[in-house]
């Protein structure tokens, strides 16, 4: 079995908003609140048993800035780039015995 990374990071891309406008993240106490907010929503809207999802959404997460240039402005959960998305699912497909076989899978998979 392999996997299509590229696709994985895409579908994983899609469940995030394009842009957190101004005015949400005024009304938040910080963008890293926002984003975790985000993610809870995220995860709970996929099966415990989509492991691939699972452990991506957690890895995209991961990858985005936590922290504004100290001025709020609009912020795009889709300006993470494939690179750091992948770097964050090889540390933690590593980082747990538990996903060896994912982990086999991924590292032997190509960007498609």
């Amino acid at each position: 079995m392999t996997i299509n990374k590229k696709k994985l990071f895409d579908k994983t891309q899609a469940l995030w908003p394009k842009v957190l406008k101004q005015d949400t993240l005024l009304a938040q106490s910080s963008l890293a609140q926002v984003l975790n907010d985000l993610y809870y929503r995220i995860e709970a809207s996929i099966s415990e048993n989509d492991h691939w999802m699972q452990i991506s959404i957690w890895a995209y997460y991961q990858a985005l800035p936590k922290e504004s240039n100290g001025e709020i402005t609009d912020f795009s959960p889709h300006d993470v780039d494939f690179d750091e998305f992948d770097r964050m699912m090889v540390q933690n497909l590593n980082g747990d015995e538990c996903w060896a076989e994912e982990r086999n899978i991924y590292l032997s998979s190509e960007v498609k």
